[in-house]
Order: structure tokens, then sequence, then C-alpha cells
């Protein structure tokens, strides 16, 4: 393939590329605090939200958006979903009969065998995704 042709198709892959970013960069950011008092950003509002507005460069200046590190976030939502399996764990501890609803609406009660063993499994996820704290 020659150079120019190379080059070409950076440019206008670079192109296509900003095409794309540029509206992402535009949507809204909104802030909550949740019951617990964590903080949480997303691109919907959630009850309790603030806009977070983002500035605009100066001109000639790059546009830069903190954001929040990838660990952070990762840590964040592996503390939401641990949140969710304990109260998932809970409610079928506590529940006399778990029934379960296929995706044509169809419900069928678990067995009391298999309500044991959706415990187990639950027990196991709360233990991988949150660790010691369990």
């Amino acid at each position: 393939m020659p150079m120019r042709s190379m080059i070409e198709s950076a440019v206008a892959g670079a192109v296509l590329l900003m095409g794309v970013v540029a509206p992402l960069a535009a949507a809204p950011v909104y802030k909550w605090v949740d019951a617990q008092g964590q903080v949480h950003y997303g691109d919907t509002p959630k009850p309790g939200w603030t806009r977070v507005d983002r500035a605009a460069p100066a001109p000639g200046a790059a546009a830069r958006t903190p954001a929040p590190a990838v660990d952070e976030v990762q840590a964040q939502l592996r503390i939401e979903q641990c949140a969710r399996r304990r109260e998932q764990l809970e409610t079928y501890q506590n529940a006399s009969q778990v029934v379960t609803r296929d995706v044509l609406g169809s419900e069928r009660v678990l067995s009391e065998t298999e309500r044991l063993r959706l415990i187990e499994q639950t027990q196991r996820q709360v233990a991988e995704l949150c660790g010691a704290e369990s």
C-alpha cells in the first residue's frame, strides 16, 4: 500500500473517530449521592441529582475533562454489585419460596432443593464480589 494511501486512510479514520467522540463529550453528566453517602456520576439523572457542567476550554487549549481512574470506577461498580448481591441473598434466605419467571412471563416455583442451591450460588457470588468484607 503506497504511503500516501496509508496517510489518507489514517486521516479519514481520525476524522471518523472525532465525529463519534465529539457528541459523547457534549453529553450531560449528572452527579448524585446515594443513601450510603456514595457519590455517583452518570449520563441519566437519578433522585437527588445535580448537573455537572464541564468547563469549556480556553481558545487554543486542549479540552481536558478529568475522569475518574478506571480502577476507581471498577471498585465502585464492584461495591454496588456486592451490595445488590447481599440484598438478593438476604431475600432468598428469608423467602418461604422463590418464584422464577421466564422470558414469556411463565412463572415457576423453585423446589426447596433448588432454592438452597440458589442460596449457595449467591453466597459464592457475595464472597467473590465482596471479598474479605463478606
